[in-house]
């Protein structure tokens, strides 16, 4: 009898700077991940916004293609590590639903305090 490899997708949630990426990069988790901010890049370069700070202007499509993104992976039984701030739950639900059409087990990670090192990294 085969053994039938464990179907994992995990969310990380959390505001800018409490060290989601950290998580990540120090779990080894970088080559599965589905990174939002990254899908952004992709899709618009940051511009001048009115208040003289960089930003990234969201495009229409960005959901579309990130929900296709993590869609594929589950369709290959892919390890998934979703790294975004999942400010509301509607994305979770949504999460949820394709782990419970695709086998896999749903995993929040919530980082609610900074990470200690960025803080004193950008301080330096």
């Amino acid at each position: 009898m085969a053994l039938q490899p464990t179907l994992n997708f995990i969310a990380m949630c959390g505001l800018p700077g409490s060290g989601k990426s950290t998580f990540i990069d120090q779990h080894g988790l970088k080559p599965y991940v589905i990174s939002f901010d990254e899908i952004r890049l992709e899709l618009k370069t940051p511009v001048l916004t009115t208040s003289g700070k960089m930003g990234v202007v969201q495009s229409p499509k960005f959901l579309e293609i990130a929900m296709a993104r993590i869609e594929d992976r589950c369709k290959f039984g892919e390890l998934i590590v979703v790294d975004a701030t999942h400010t509301t739950s509607d994305l979770l639900i949504t999460y949820q639903e394709m782990c419970s059409k695709y086998g896999y087990s749903f995993y929040l990670t919530h980082l609610s305090q900074p990470n200690s090192n960025l803080i004193l990294a950008s301080s330096s």
